[in-house]
């Protein structure tokens, strides 16, 4: 068996106690559940958070994606419940049993749509049965198959003892042992019907012979089967026109007593899946899809690990981490994706990087923001190692291209942005500043600048500053420093790794270059004839 994911030290021993009793696959404890509707993400825009969310949804759509991807946990103990899941799953034979058993309820799923085009209430009746009789199969046979996995999770470990008590509970038995019966006795059923005109009549079945069959032998041959092929139900034999309705309504008749206990079943609670199943059911996804989502990328070489949580912003680190979003749009050309490292120790608190443009600043930031959400998600995150806190919220401030029509009026919208994250910021935020305030003159921006970098330190935020003004990396020692690396025979070449370096002070030189198509691509572009 080969791991998907690095196991971190909050691994569970096979000694672990006995599973308490199961609630959920996804929180611990119902208190870790987020409440109230999903309200908007500010930062999910600049951070390319909401590329990742619609990827994980062409993987495995679930109306419960969206929420459970918006709203991060914020206990470290929570976070590890799902650890201890993804590092079960990381496991061929348990990863192979929970994706049977996730297959299984989708095509519940085919069903259910079935039962809602079917137009006369038999068919309606028997497709109900069928949901149910998948739902007991899939309940079973994942109750067996984790009976032979050793499961180290306390969600999967309380998840197996909450089935083998379901599918052996008596009502569970006795609900099943009815339901067959009344689906035999279904399938058992036969009559006989003749058309004489505008008459339909219904008749039991006493022995005559079988036309129906008689007709299908003759015209067999003409028949045009794909090999292969899986019949299914479709559109067009759930239709029941006047004739077949007739048909239906004359069995029924015929057996008043199968079709009313049938009803009888279906409206009582035997009639209903257990909410442990759906609940189930609805929680799959988070895990399947993200695991769906980073596999193509592992086997590109791209490397994953479940991050180590900290409450100490002393001891915050990755190794080789990447922007997933990034990663999601360049590994299917074949294009490498570049990898960075960061950390912060002691008293340092934000990394401010420097340097010219297109050397990989934004995408850096984007890296970090990207994975202080995706921590609190309690899923595998991009890096060979971790360590990383639970932020109560990710700011981010982004440039924005469009807006006010003027300068001033972008350094204005700047400003009322910028201070919004102030007021509303703790010691346990993470802030994300790209190129703020570069739309004003360099005194005014390193003026502000450095105000809003002092009150970030002085609140003990964590965060990246992406800017042009050299003055903010050497600020004090709670500042680190980074710049894009430079490949000495060319400095020209970009190489996307950013290196704890002091800034140069060339980085407003470049800023303005840039603006201006003074820079040395610009100028060469413009002599060639």
């Amino acid at each position: 068996m080969t791991s998907m994911v690095s196991v971190g030290p909050h691994a569970v021993e096979a000694s672990a106690p006995a599973s308490p009793r199961f609630h959920s696959i996804l929180f611990r404890d119902p208190t870790d559940e987020p409440t109230g509707a999903i309200s908007p993400v500010g930062h999910f825009a600049d951070l390319r958070l909401d590329d990742i969310l619609a990827a994980l949804a062409g993987v495995a759509h679930s109306d419960a994606l969206t929420r459970h991807f918006t709203t991060p946990l914020r206990d470290a103990t929570a976070v590890a419940y799902r650890h201890e899941v993804f590092t079960d799953l990381a496991h061929a034979d348990v990863l192979a049993a929970i994706k049977k058993f996730s297959d299984a309820m989708d095509a519940r799923h085919q069903v259910l749509e079935q039962v809602q085009r079917a137009r006369h209430r038999l068919q309606q009746q028997s497709l109900s049965l069928e949901l149910l009789a998948t739902y007991a199969d899939a309940a079973r046979t994942l109750a067996s198959d984790l009976q032979a996995l050793h499961l180290g999770s306390t969600a999967l470990r309380s998840l197996r003892a909450a089935l083998e008590d379901l599918v052996h509970s008596p009502t569970f038995i006795a609900s099943a042992a009815t339901l067959a019966t009344l689906q035999n006795a279904g399938s058992a059923v036969r009559y006989t019907v003749r058309i004489q005109g505008s008459r339909v009549i219904v008749s039991r079945y006493d022995g005559q012979g079988d036309h129906g069959a008689e007709v299908r032998s003759i015209f067999a041959r003409f028949r045009h089967d794909t090999p292969g092929a899986t019949p299914g139900v479709s559109s067009d034999s759930l239709r029941v026109d006047a004739v077949e309705s007739r048909i239906l309504d004359g069995v029924a008749v015929l057996h008043p007593e199968l079709f009313a206990a049938r009803d009888a079943f279906l409206a009582g609670p035997d009639g209903r899946m257990d909410p442990l199943i759906t609940r189930l059911h609805h929680e799959l996804p988070f895990y399947l899809s993200w695991l769906g989502l980073i596999r193509p990328l592992q086997h590109a070489g791209l490397t994953f690990c479940l991050p180590q949580v900290t409450e100490n912003t002393s001891e915050i680190s990755v190794e080789d981490g990447f922007d997933l979003a990034l990663a999601l749009a360049t590994v299917p050309t074949g294009a490498a994706v570049v990898c960075n490292s960061f950390r912060l120790s002691g008293p340092e608190q934000i990394v401010v990087v420097t340097g010219p443009n297109n050397g990989g600043k934004t995408t850096f930031a984007r890296m970090v923001g990207q994975l202080f959400h995706l921590v609190g998600l309690g899923v595998p995150v991009p890096g060979r190692s971790a360590r990383l806190t639970l932020p109560d919220v990710v700011f981010t401030h982004f440039e924005q291209e469009e807006g006010a029509p003027t300068l001033t009026g972008r350094f204005l919208d700047e400003l009322q942005r910028v201070h919004t994250i102030l007021r509303e910021a703790t010691r346990d935020s993470v802030v994300i500043l790209n190129e703020s305030f570069s739309s004003t003159n360099l005194r005014d921006a390193v003026t502000v600048a450095t105000e809003v970098m002092e009150t970030l330190l002085e609140r003990g935020c964590v965060g990246v500053y992406v800017t042009f003004m050299d003055e903010l990396a050497a600020l004090d020692d709670r500042s680190v420093s980074m710049v894009p690396r430079v490949v000495p025979q060319d400095p020209a070449t970009r190489t996307f790794i950013l290196d704890r370096a002091p800034a140069d002070g060339r980085a407003h030189a470049w800023a303005i270059a840039q603006k201006y198509g003074l820079t040395r691509e610009s100028l060469l572009a413009r002599m060639r004839p």
